[in-house]
C-alpha cells in the first residue's frame, strides 16, 4: 500500500469516520498546498476550507450508505498558485471492517484543469463558427455521397425561398434548371471519380417563386476517417452580384461527436484517467483541424471577410480580404484598427468619425448593417467603392464583436453610371424607340414614342402593339415583319402611320431581335425614324429628274430632227413611186394583178416603217411616270439603235454591236434605259464629226454579265477621246464642252442609272476614244 501511495500520479488519503486525515500522499499534499505530514490529525475543514462542505457531504454519504460515490468534479484555487482556478475529478470508496461497519473513506483525486480548459476552448470556438455560418450571406451546404442534403444554413433558405423541411434529404440537382442538370452531375460525378479536392463551377437554380438564380459554388470532397463523406459547398448569387457576402461552412459537426465521446471517456473509470495527457493531444489535434477547416472555408470565398473585437481591432481575415486591400499576409492585419486603417475617409474626403461609422454601429446597436455608398482603403493609399455587410457576433446574450463582409463593386459602379447615361440617350433621343416580347406586348418605350402617339406610359406599357397602332395596320404590315424578327433577321420596312392629330406620317422602321444568353430570341427592339420630310423631298426630287429627263430627251430628238425626218422623207418617197408605178401600171390596159399586189406590198412595208420611226418618237416624246420591269437588255438597246441609227447612217458612223448571249433580264424603266443608250451614241457621233473622211468611224455596243449581279453595257468610239481637263467635270450639271446645249445630258444619265441602283462610269477606250459604260441589277 506504502508504493501505492508514494508512487500514484493521483491524490490519495484515508479519512476516518470524523473526517480526519489519517494518510495522505505527496501528490495529494502538491494538490492542497499543504505538507502530507501536516495533513494527519486534520479535519477536511481545516485543510481545504473552500470546497469543505460539500466535500463533508460526500463523505457522509459515503460513510451513511457504505457505497461508493466516483468521478466528482470540483475546482478550487488551490497549491502554489493560489491566483489560478483548477480543476479535479475525485472518487470516493467506504473502507469497511471484517463485520461491515464503515471504518473510513479512501479518496483518489486527479487533476483535470487541462481536459476543462480544452473543453472550454472548443466550446467558443465552436460558436464562433455557428455565428459566422449562420449569419453567413452566402448558401452553405452539405451533401452525402448521393447528392442528398444534410445541411443548409439560413440564408440558403432566404434566396431560395423554400423551407429547410422543403431542402434537406433532398437531391441537390432539385432546383437544378432542367437543360443545365445532366452537365452538373457529370461535373461533380468526375471531382468524385478523381478525388479533386477543391473545384468551382457556376450554374442556374429555380427559386421557390419560379425565378433564375445562378449560382457560383466552390465545392470540397468531405473525408473522413480516410474516406470520402461527402461534399461541402459555398455558394454565392451571381445573378446580379449585388447581394454576395461570403459564410462559413459548419464543418466540425463530426468533432463535437468525437469531443463528446472523449469527454465520456475521460469521466469513466479511474483507471482511464491515466490516459489524460493523450486525451488532451488529441482534443488539442481536433481543435487545430476545426480551425484549419474554417481558414479552408474562409480562403474559398471570392468575397473579403474580417473580424473585429470590441475595441474595432482586426481578430481575422481571410485571403480575399487580404488581396482586396493590397496586404501580403494575416499579420499586416491582425490586432490592427480596421476602421483607422481602411475606413478612415468619407467619398467626399472629408474625415469619417468611428462614432458616424455603420460597422460600429453593429457593436452597439446590435444588429446588421448594410451599406453600398462608401469607399475603402488599399495599403498604397488609393480607394475603391465598396459595398459590405457587418453582423454582431453575440455570446452568452452578450455581443463580442463582429464579423464584416465587403467586395470591390467599381466595375458595377461605372456599369450603373453607363445604364444612366444610355437611359438618358434613350430618352433624348428623337426617334421612337420601343421594346416588345414575343406577344408583340410593349415592355419598354421612351418619351419620344408617347409624345407621337398622345399616350401616356400606362396607356402603352403592357398593352399589344395593334391596340397602338391599330388592327389593320398591325395585321397587315407590322405583325409578319415583327414574326420575320421573331425568326432572328434584322428587319428594315417603310410604312405610313396615322399621328396623334390624324397626320400621316411616313416611318422608316428597323426591328432588332433580342437574344437570350441561350442564343433564343425572347423579345423585339424597335427603332422607328420619321422620314416623311425626306419622302416628300424624295418623290418630289424623282418628279423632278423625271421631267429633267424628258426634257434631255426632247433637245435630243430636236437635235436629230433633220435626220428623222429625212429617215421619214425615203419611206415616203417610196410610197410615192410604187403608187405612182401602180397608177400607170393601172392605166395601160395590161393590168397584172400580180404586179399590182407586188407594188401595193411594198407600198404597206415602206408605211410601217414610217409609222415604226413615229412610233418610236411618240414613245421618247412622251413624260410618264417610272414603271422598272424586268427587260432582255439585248432587245431593248435593239429598239434604241432603230432611233440611233438615223443619225450614225446620216453621219457615216458604223453601230456594232457584241452582245452577250443568254444573259439574265434587267429591272428598269425601257424609255429611260433607251434615253440613256441614244444619248451616249449621240454624243459618239457628235465626237466623230471632226475625223478625216477616209478615216472609219466606229461605235461599238456591247453587253456582258459583271459579278453574277449585274449586266453592263459599254458604248464605245474611235473618235478623240474626252482631255484630263474635262473629265472630271463631264458629270457636272451644266458642264459642257459643245458649242451649244444645256450640259446636263450625262447629268441626267448617271441619275437615272444611279436610281435603279447601277453606276455610270468612263474610260478611255483601247483606239484612244471615249468608253461609256452603265450597269444594272439583274432579275432575282
Amino acid at each position: 500500500m506504502e508504493i501505492i501511495y508514494s508512487t500514484s500520479p493521483m491524490g490519495m488519503c484515508f479519512m476516518d469516520t470524523d473526517l480526519r486525515y489519517l494518510r495522505c500522499n505527496e501528490k495529494l499534499a502538491e494538490i492542497n498546498g499543504i505538507s502530507a505530514a501536516d495533513h494527519i490529525g486534520r479535519t477536511l475543514r481545516e485543510i481545504v476550507p473552500e470546497i469543505a462542505e460539500t466535500m463533508e457531504h460526500i463523505y457522509r454519504t459515503v460513510i451513511d450508505t457504505g457505497e461508493p460515490v466516483i468521478d466528482v468534479e470540483a475546482s478550487m484555487t488551490a497549491g502554489t498558485d493560489s491566483q489560478k482556478k483548477r480543476y479535479f475529478s475525485a472518487c470516493y470508496y467506504p473502507v469497511k471492517s471484517e463485520d461491515g461497519v464503515v471504518r473510513g473513506v479512501s479518496s483518489i483525486v486527479q487533476e483535470i484543469t487541462a481536459r476543462v480548459e480544452v473543453d472550454k476552448a472548443l466550446s467558443e470556438s465552436q460558436e464562433r463558427y455557428k455565428q459566422l455560418v449562420e449569419h453567413a450571406s452566402d448558401i452553405i451546404y452539405r451533401t452525402d455521397l448521393e447528392g442528398y442534403f444534410t445541411y443548409i444554413n439560413p440564408i440558403a433558405i432566404s434566396i431560395m425561398g423554400y423551407t429547410e423541411e422543403e431542402v434537406l434529404g433532398e437531391h441537390f440537382t432539385k432546383g437544378v434548371v432542367q437543360a443545365y442538370r445532366r452537365k452538373t452531375i457529370t461535373f461533380y460525378e468526375r471531382q468524385l471519380r478523381k478525388q479533386i479536392k477543391n473545384t468551382y463551377y457556376e450554374y442556374p437554380v429555380l427559386a421557390n417563386d419560379g425565378t433564375e438564380v445562378w449560382l457560383g459554388q466552390n465545392v470540397q470532397l468531405i473525408w473522413e476517417k480516410g474516406q470520402i463523406a461527402g461534399f461541402q459547398a459555398v455558394a454565392r448569387d451571381i445573378t446580379a452580384r449585388v447581394e454576395v457576402e461570403v459564410s462559413l461552412q459548419e464543418a466540425h459537426e463530426q468533432l463535437e461527436n468525437r469531443v463528446q465521446e472523449r469527454t465520456k471517456e475521460l469521466t469513466e473509470a479511474n483507471v482511464k484517467l491515466k490516459n489524460e495527457n493523450t486525451e488532451r493531444k488529441l482534443a488539442e489535434t481536433a481543435l487545430k483541424e476545426s480551425q484549419e477547416r474554417n481558414r479552408l472555408l474562409l480562403d474559398s470565398a471570392a468575397e473579403a471577410i474580417y473580424g473585429l473585437d470590441l475595441n474595432g481591432n482586426c481578430t481575422f481575415c481571410n485571403s480575399a480580404c487580404l488581396r482586396m486591400l493590397g496586404y501580403e499576409t494575416q499579420d499586416n492585419l491582425l490586432g490592427k484598427n480596421m476602421h483607422g486603417l481602411i475606413h478612415h475617409t468619407r467619398v467626399s474626403g472629408s474625415p469619417y468619425p468611428v462614432e458616424d461609422c455603420q460597422i460600429y454601429k453593429a457593436f452597439i446597436r446590435n444588429e446588421r448593417s448594410h451599406v453600398d455608398t462608401e469607399v475603402l482603403f488599399r495599403k498604397d493609399g488609393s480607394s475603391f467603392p465598396a459595398e459590405y455587410w457587418s453582423y454582431p457576433i453575440n455570446s452568452d446574450g452578450k455581443t463580442i464583436g463582429c464579423v464584416v463582409t465587403f467586395m470591390d463593386i467599381t466595375e458595377r459602379k461605372r456599369a450603373e453610371e453607363y445604364l444612366l447615361k444610355y437611359e438618358h440617350i434613350v430618352s433624348a433621343s428623337v426617334d421612337l424607340l420601343a421594346f416588345l416580347n414575343k406577344d408583340y406586348i410593349y415592355q419598354a418605350v421612351n418619351d419620344s414614342y408617347l409624345d407621337y402617339f398622345g399616350k401616356s406610359r400606362g396607356e402603352v406599357i403592357g398593352h399589344q402593339a395593334s391596340e397602338i397602332l391599330g388592327q389593320e395596320v398591325f395585321e397587315n404590315q407590322v405583325k409578319p415583319n415583327m414574326d420575320r424578327c421573331l425568326t432572328g433577321q434584322q428587319v428594315n420596312f417603310q410604312i405610313w402611320l396615322n399621328y396623334q392629330k390624324n397626320e400621316h406620317r411616313y416611318m422608316d422602321v428597323y426591328y432588332s431581335p433580342f437574344r437570350e444568353s441561350d442564343g433564343s430570341v425572347s423579345g423585339i427592339a424597335a427603332n422607328i425614324r420619321d422620314i416623311t420630310e425626306k419622302k416628300q423631298a424624295e418623290e418630289e426630287a424623282s418628279m423632278h429628274r423625271e421631267r429633267l429627263a424628258h426634257l434631255v430627251r426632247v433637245q435630243t430628238l430636236g437635235e436629230m430632227a433633220s435626220g428623222i425626218a429625212h429617215e421619214i422623207n425615203q419611206p415616203l418617197a417610196a410610197i410615192d413611186s410604187y403608187a405612182q408605178a401602180s397608177r400607170r401600171h393601172l392605166q395601160s390596159g395590161k393590168a397584172n394583178t400580180g404586179k399590182v399586189e407586188e407594188l401595193i406590198e411594198k407600198i404597206s412595208d415602206q408605211a410601217r416603217r414610217a409609222g415604226s420611226i413615229i412610233s418610236h418618237l411618240r414613245a421618247m416624246m412622251q413624260n410618264k411616270i417610272s414603271n422598272p420591269v424586268a427587260l432582255d437588255i439585248n432587245n431593248l438597246l435593239g429598239e434604241a439603235a432603230k432611233l440611233a441609227g438615223i443619225e450614225t447612217k446620216n453621219n457615216d458612223c458604223n453601230l456594232i454591236f457584241k452582245y452577250s448571249r443568254s444573259l439574265p433580264r434587267v429591272i428598269c424603266d425601257e424609255i429611260q434605259i433607251q434615253q440613256v443608250a441614244l444619248n451616249l451614241i449621240s454624243n459618239a457621233v457628235e465626237a466623230m464629226g471632226d475625223i478625216a473622211d477616209d478615216v472609219e468611224k466606229n461605235i461599238n455596243v456591247e453587253t456582258r454579265i459583271k459579278d453574277d449581279n449585274y449586266v453592263e453595257v459599254c458604248i464605245s468610239d474611235n473618235g478623240p477621246g474626252i482631255n484630263d481637263r474635262d473629265v472630271n467635270n463631264i458629270f457636272e450639271a451644266f458642264y459642257t464642252t459643245k458649242d451649244s446645249g444645256l450640259g446636263m445630258g450625262l447629268t441626267i444619265c448617271k441619275s437615272i442609272i444611279e436610281n435603279h441602283g447601277g453606276k455610270l462610269g468612263y474610260s478611255q477606250s483601247k483606239t484612244g476614244g471615249a468608253r461609256f459604260y452603265f450597269s444594272l441589277p439583274v432579275e432575282k
